[in-house]
């Protein structure tokens, strides 16, 4: 069990520190620092919108993954990684979501 979890966390490291493909041991699902960032972004927003219903901000997230061509600063890795941006935003507003019909 530990060595399951010894190597989930080498996967999870590995992937944070990869700057592209190339440099990733491994190829796919978080294999760079880009995907895991906009992966983590999505997520804080999507999180952020649900607890405060300002959908709003899930828009604006969502203008940025899709529309706008120049975002601020590391914003801009949301348009270089537009599906990582999207899942992270769902699954945080579906999380946020359910955790608050549940309690």
């Amino acid at each position: 069990m530990i060595e399951r979890v010894r190597s989930g966390i080498e996967w999870l490291r590995d992937g944070a520190m990869a700057s592209s493909e190339a440099e990733s041991d491994r190829d796919g699902l978080l294999s760079t620092r880009r995907e895991w960032h906009a992966l983590v972004v999505g997520l804080a927003v999507g999180i952020v919108a649900g607890l405060t219903r300002r959908w709003e901000l899930a828009g604006v997230a969502v203008a940025i993954v899709l529309g706008v061509r120049h975002a601020p600063g590391r914003l801009s890795q949301l348009r270089r990684e537009p599906w990582y941006a999207l899942g992270g935003l769902v699954l945080g507003i579906v999380a946020t979501i359910g955790v608050m019909v549940l309690v």
